[in-house]
């Protein structure tokens, strides 16, 4: 998703250090740790979205992360599009779409 919905997003500030790659093993620890943050427990655990069609993928998965505003009213349909086109792959022959997920959580102790 970042792939696709990053060309539609503001530009990053010149100056900015460039973004971690969160998925990589100990990012997520170190920028705990950095913050101040003692971490206790970390896990992977991973499920199945399943999305009717285009139009529910669409609508779907322009709301996490506010995409939809970040990107604006005037360009949200050209976003839909490239996350459809993006995602093509993951569709079914019945039309609908599974996407598989993983996720790395970290239970962090202030």
């Amino acid at each position: 998703m970042k792939q696709i919905v990053r060309p539609f997003m503001p530009p990053r500030p010149a100056d900015a250090p460039p973004e971690p790659d969160y998925s990589k093993p100990g990012v997520l620890e170190r920028l705990a740790t950095q913050a101040g943050l003692t971490p206790e427990q970390a896990f992977d655990t991973d499920w199945a979205f399943g999305f009717a069609d285009d139009d529910t993928l669409k609508r779907a998965l322009v709301g996490p992360g506010g995409i939809a505003l970040l990107v604006g009213a005037d360009r949200e349909e050209a976003v839909k599009e490239a996350i459809a086109t993006g995602l093509a792959k993951h569709r079914r022959q019945d039309g609908s779409y599974r996407l598989h997920n993983e996720y790395h959580y970290l239970i962090l102790h202030a």
